[in-house]
């Protein structure tokens, strides 16, 4: 199953796992079986974010624009 989010960043995402994880901690004495489902979705959560690949941040080899030289200052 594949779900798409649109309008949350990298931040965002990661509240709602911390979010999860502390519901998670909250529920632990009093209801198990619900910390044990929050913290099995915070994983898969975590792991789907983890796996998305990392933005590449253009270097003077990708044609972006180079700093100009400080020699001479």
């Amino acid at each position: 199953m594949a779900l798409n989010l649109t309008g949350l960043g990298h931040d965002d995402v990661a509240e709602i796992v911390e979010c999860l994880l502390l519901g998670s901690a909250h529920a632990a004495q009093d209801a198990p079986r619900l910390a044990g489902r929050r913290r099995e979705l915070a994983d898969t959560i975590g792991d789907a974010f983890d796996a998305l690949p990392t933005a590449q941040t253009p270097g003077p080899h990708h044609g972006a624009p180079t700093a100009p030289s400080q020699e001479g200052i």
